[in-house]
């Protein structure tokens, strides 16, 4: 049995396997460039005489050009926006590119993948001195300038120049010291029922001061007070009876 030699397909061809037409032979379509085949690529002789199936055609593929990139440019790398054809993504200063800088005309018209996007480059947010504070809606984005200020309670080092630093390019140098406004220690008479402790070693705004009374006394009234923004401490001293 010999299904003899089809014909070429517009803008493509047939070859066979083993260069063979005869009984069980398979042909196989190919599409020229930048086209694209549509339906089956082989067929087979059969036992009739006759190549099964039906003839394939070839389509010419599309893509068109990209949409505009908002921060950024694109390249078509091969000059093209046909199938197989080549796209480059690439953000402007001060940009990074989200998703896939390359993208290909696929068989269906269509570049691959979703197109890329650029984002303005985060810097994240800086270390903030002990003491200082930043405005609420600072931003963190390449080039944005974030002025730290001292803390209520606090007042500028003598190595600061100004009640404001401006964080840029790595660093500040203000430092915040507590203001002075410090509520001092708790004078206790020698013979009293309960003992004070200053729980991160200090008496300055914020200090917390933990009283506990002795073996065989209970505590009336709050067993903690905090050293407030005027230089007291917050509420009364409990009492130990």
């Amino acid at each position: 049995v010999n299904c003899g030699t089809l014909k070429n397909i517009n803008f493509g061809k047939v070859t066979y396997a083993d260069d063979r037409t005869t009984y069980n032979a398979t042909a196989v379509y190919v599409c020229d460039e930048n086209y694209t085949l549509v339906g089956s690529g082989t067929r087979r002789c059969a036992e009739d005489g006759k190549w099964n199936g039906t003839e394939p055609r070839c389509e010419y593929v599309e893509c068109g050009r990209p949409l505009t990139l908002e921060n950024g440019t694109y390249t078509l790398l091969d000059d093209l926006t046909t199938y197989q054809s080549r796209v480059s993504y690439r953000c402007n200063d001060n940009f990074t590119i989200i998703g896939h800088d390359q993208r290909s005309c696929l068989e269906t018209g269509k570049w691959s993948g979703r197109e890329p996007t650029c984002k303005l480059i985060e810097c994240g947010e800086p270390e903030i001195p002990d003491g200082a504070e930043i405005p609420s809606n600072a931003t963190f984005t390449i080039h944005s300038e974030i002025h730290f200020r001292c803390k209520p309670g606090h007042k500028i080092s003598a190595v600061s120049t100004n009640d404001v630093a401006t964080y840029k390019n790595g660093g500040t140098t203000l430092k915040c010291n507590p203001d002075g406004k410090c509520c001092g220690l708790w004078q206790s008479p020698a013979s009293a029922p309960w003992e004070v402790q200053y729980i991160n070693g200090t008496t300055h705004l914020s200090s917390i001061a933990s009283y506990s009374c002795n073996p065989g006394f209970r505590m009336i009234g709050s067993r903690l007070r905090v050293c407030s923004e005027n230089g007291k401490w917050s509420d009364n001293a409990p009492k130990c009876e």
